[in-house]
């Protein structure tokens, strides 16, 4: 087991092993806490050639059916107004494929706690039909800040966290059998499709094959953040407290991304801790 306190944001990581740098697993494949299955190994999680995913919400209170509405009218005008006025043909014909709600509102195990002050984010999987598209500050900033201003306005009241795909890079991390998105695909929502843009069939890993890249990822992963830690202690020694603060950043950045390809094999597109903070959730 191993234990770290990052030294800029004082988010507090365990990342546990049995063995050294070996992830613990069972006979059915590595677990989450609750005893589950995350590799899919040793029961059915999809049949059939097409992948049908649930669409009610039906679960959810009216006043969190009525803010996810607002959030879905927000990510499409806002994608609507970033290609509006673009020349070249793979941004005139971009295209906004899919919204999915995934995470613990999609599961119905959200969280909300004043006391603690924890509160689960509505967490958000936009598709487009181009890699291109899911450039955030070329084509979603506006909407994001739009998004964090009705949160703070009151007219949102659940934060949101959005990430962005391509239908080929989620289909190919389908193919690939990543659970994060085999997950989505599991538990996720749809709340926005065009017809016509269906997922891939997930294929689910052995046992062995779900160890040998969790292990792979960890070790490059975890020594490299653990590399940064160290020079950023060395610099805050020799007093180069610039030099130190952007050596934690990165290191506190790569634990991160140890937590989420450890757990989920995929980590977000972003160097944003906050963003990744928010999203760890998910992955612990």
């Amino acid at each position: 087991m191993y234990r770290w306190r990052c030294s800029s944001c004082g988010v507090r990581f365990t990342i546990c092993f049995r063995g050294r740098k070996v992830p613990a697993r069972t006979s059915g494949g590595i677990e989450d806490r609750a005893g589950h299955s995350r590799y899919g190994v040793g029961k059915e999680r999809f049949k059939g050639e097409s992948v049908s995913m649930k669409t009610g919400l039906e679960h959810l209170p009216e006043c969190k059916r009525r803010e996810l509405e607002r959030v879905v009218a927000l990510l499409r005008e806002g994608f609507a107004d970033a290609i509006r006025h673009r020349t070249q043909p793979r941004y005139r014909e971009g295209r906004l494929l899919k919204i999915i709600l995934f995470g613990s509102y999609a599961r119905g195990d959200w969280v909300e706690d004043p006391v603690g002050r924890y509160f689960s984010d509505y967490d958000i999987l936009v598709v487009v039909n181009h890699e291109d598209l899911t450039d955030v500050p070329e084509f979603w900033q506006k909407t994001e800040d739009r998004l964090l201003a009705e949160v703070g306005e009151g007219k949102v009241r659940t934060p949101v966290s959005v990430i962005y795909h391509s239908l080929e890079d989620v289909n190919e991390k389908l193919k690939l059998g990543r659970y994060f998105f085999t997950d989505i695909v599991r538990d996720g929502i749809v709340l926005f499709e065009e017809p016509g843009h269906p997922f891939e069939t997930p294929r689910k890993l052995t046992p062995a094959e779900a160890l040998k890249e969790t292990q792979d990822y960890y070790e490059e992963w975890f020594e490299s953040a653990a590399n940064f830690d160290a020079l950023a202690h060395d610099a805050i020694d020799k007093g180069m407290l610039k030099e130190a603060a952007f050596l934690l950043h990165q290191a506190t950045e790569r634990y991160y991304h140890t937590l989420f390809l450890v757990r989920t094999l995929y980590s977000p597109k972003t160097h944003n801790l906050n963003r990744l903070r928010s999203q760890g959730s998910c992955a612990a």
